[in-house]
């Protein structure tokens, strides 16, 4: 319906600018406009709260100039047709969501109406605008400008402040079962961020803190890790290729506490991280150019890998994701484009072969995007690429192996936390959702509860 609305008034648009245009002695005006104010219909509105972009049926109001403004028809007895010929009106009339930076144009038209008083009836004019196209929001609060401008360089502005709690575009994910809470990593054409949940939430949840904005350097955190030291780390894929450490409860547009990255670093769309606590050591797997590398957990700026695993005997090929096993000092890779796992030991350095490798037909593999690794009860959790299924394979396991379980997504997962405290899978899947399955979830499991 609003869809509609916005066609007819586009389709009107000619034949009122072509009824109400021209100045031809008829009580028109030749002057310019001068805006006066512009009006936000939504902003009356104590909170507006969509799950969506903005649409049409919110974002509209009316633009209102000065005394350049056509005066009304005036007519006794009845109301005068809209024959007031006024020029093209050269109002620009734009919005600008100010959380998210994104602009746009707004359409608009001369709208008449009739009012009368006694045996006296006059006609006035206004400006009606409309958003056509819906409005993209980042999550959270969203400040959207509406601004109205003339040729001289007169302006008015009237702002709404929109709320999205839908979760867009989710990626890595990791539960802290000691906070009690849950950070999930997104990214979109609109913006990228961390999330904060309460790890109990369902629902359209409130995020209780949200790291977004210019300052915090993030790019598409693909993947995320919590350290010893309370902070949370991003890799991030895309514009300035980083590892951003912030502090658990940072919030907002905030600056890393520091960052990893710049040619020295061998970063390369670093997809996949994971922190060894006890050797305070970051792993992360390099897709582009097929390569581990490892830092100190405190480093910051750009440098050097302490080691770096790499290399025709290593088998790694687009590596996606890469898991601990602090029990047993391992680290395994899932290779995208091979369907493998790779197995190293922690300390394995340069052009150093699997200790083995989990790959063929029984596997059930296809082109793996993440692993995660259940030390608690000996599991390997995989995630495939291209068929909605969670592989769940023995910690141990080798060669051609068979998953000891496997379970179908709702809808194409990218990332999975093992919440080994209450038994729980935290999986984000499709542009909008984290589901939550029984940590032994098999076969078409239903969720036990959804944030989306």
């Amino acid at each position: 319906m609003h869809r509609i609305f916005s066609l007819i008034l586009i389709l009107l648009l000619p034949a009122l600018l072509a009824t109400c245009g021209g100045g031809d002695g008829d009580g028109g005006s030749s002057g310019p406009y001068n805006p006066q104010s512009i009006y936000i219909e939504t902003q009356n509105l104590p909170t507006v709260v969509t799950t969506s972009s903005l649409g049409t049926s919110l974002f509209r109001g009316s633009a209102y100039c000065g005394d350049a403004c056509p005066p009304g028809d005036v007519a006794f007895g009845y109301c005068p047709p809209y024959s007031v010929t006024l020029p093209p009106p050269p109002f620009d009339i734009s919005w600008t969501n100010r959380t998210t930076g994104v602009t746009g144009k707004a359409i608009h038209a001369v709208s008449g109406s009739c009012s009368c008083l006694f045996s006296y009836c006059f006609t006035s004019y206004t400006h009606k605008w409309i958003v056509y196209d819906s409005i993209p929001l980042g999550l959270g609060e969203n400040v959207i400008e509406a601004k109205v401008s003339d040729l001289l360089g007169n302006t008015a502005a009237d702002s709404a402040t929109i709320t999205h709690p839908s979760l867009y575009g989710p990626t890595g994910i990791v539960v802290d079962t000691a906070n009690n809470e849950l950070y999930v990593g997104y990214y979109n054409y609109i913006n990228s961020g961390i999330v904060v949940y309460d790890r109990s939430d369902s629902g359209y949840a409130t995020p209780k803190r949200i790291i977004t904005g210019a300052f915090t350097g993030l790019g598409a955190p693909w993947s995320l890790a919590t350290d010893e030291y309370d902070e949370i780390l991003a890799a991030n894929t895309y514009g300035q290729i980083s590892i951003t450490v912030y502090s658990l409860l940072a919030n907002g547009n905030v600056a890393p506490i520091r960052t990893i990255g710049g040619a020295s670093t061998g970063l390369s769309s670093p997809y996949g991280m994971v922190i060894d606590k006890t050797s305070d050591e970051i792993f992360v797997s390099n897709f582009d150019s097929n390569s581990i590398t490892v830092y100190s957990l405190l480093a910051n700026g750009d440098v050097a890998p302490i080691r770096t695993i790499g290399g025709v005997s290593t088998g790694l090929n687009s590596p996606h994701d890469i898991a601990m096993d602090k029990i047993n000092d391992e680290i395994f890779v899932a290779n995208n484009s091979n369907n493998t796992i790779t197995v190293y030991a922690r300390t394995s350095n340069g052009d150093a072969a699997p200790i083995r490798t989990i790959s063929g037909a029984a596997t059930g593999m296809d082109r793996p995007l993440r692993v995660v690794a259940d030390t608690d009860n000996n599991e390997l959790y995989v995630i495939n690429c291209c068929n909605n299924t969670i592989l769940v394979f023995a910690l141990n396991a080798s060669g051609n192996a068979s998953p000891i379980r496997m379970f179908n997504a709702s809808s194409k997962p990218e990332g999975i936390a093992v919440d080994t405290v209450n038994n729980e899978l935290f999986v984000t899947e499709g542009d909008f959702t984290i589901d939550v399955y029984p940590r032994t979830a098999n076969g078409n499991p239903a969720p036990i509860r959804t944030i989306n």
